[in-house]
């Protein structure tokens, strides 16, 4: 026997955008708990409601950027059924289906750069990553901390970082130069003790400050 395959459409009356990416229905992690696939674009996200067939569209619940910079880069749906949206340039965004309250976590809270280029999602922890400018960091779905790792931590580079994602217990770290950086997570930890670097004198072109 066959199995019944169901299609929806992704299309401008459905969701109202043109650039959603289907590739996302094929992600667990945007899922919920009740079989509600969670889809998303640039500056809108939407909940395919399995029983009735139907969109439910969201637009950013704040301004966007004048200059269009920010931009949805990831969406995961946690164990109670929060959504989280990753939003360049403005922070990690969670969202409450049911009360339709939404709370924005960014520098603030810790989190090192609002310029983020990905997000990975550890359901098993319940932690969302992603990684700037500055290193990787983590994001605690749970407690709300970020922690970031960097060259203190064992990390490659902090800069020129190209993707990320898991295998099994591994993080997996990739650079533009090809060089890959991973880690056993529960052997990952973040290093609170920096030594301090005290300036003893400065010299600018000959001249002393």
């Amino acid at each position: 026997s066959h199995s019944q395959i169901n299609h929806y459409a992704f299309n401008i009356n459905n969701i109202k955008s043109k650039t959603l990416y289907p590739y996302k229905l094929y992600s667990p992690d945007a899922e919920d708990s009740r079989g509600n696939i969670w889809v998303h674009d640039y500056n809108h996200f939407s909940c395919l409601n399995i029983s009735t067939h139907s969109f439910e569209n969201y637009n950013r619940p704040y301004p966007s950027l004048a200059d269009k910079s920010d931009q949805f880069i990831g969406l995961v749906v946690d164990r109670k059924d929060h959504v989280w949206l990753c939003d360049r340039n403005h922070g990690i965004l969670e969202f409450d289906p049911l009360t339709k309250k939404h709370v924005l976590y960014g520098l603030k809270e810790g989190l090192p750069h609002l310029t983020m280029y990905q997000m990975a999602f550890d359901s098993t922890r319940q932690v969302i990553w992603i990684y700037s400018f500055l290193g990787i960091s983590s994001f605690s779905t749970e407690s709300h901390q970020f922690e970031t790792y960097g060259i203190t931590e064992g990390l490659y580079s902090d800069d020129g970082i190209s993707s990320i994602s898991f295998s099994g217990e591994k993080l997996f770290v990739g650079f533009w130069d090809g060089h890959i950086s991973y880690t056993s997570m529960n052997q990952l930890s973040a290093n609170h003790k920096i030594p301090a670097i005290v300036f003893t004198s400065l010299v600018i072109n000959g001249e002393a400050w």
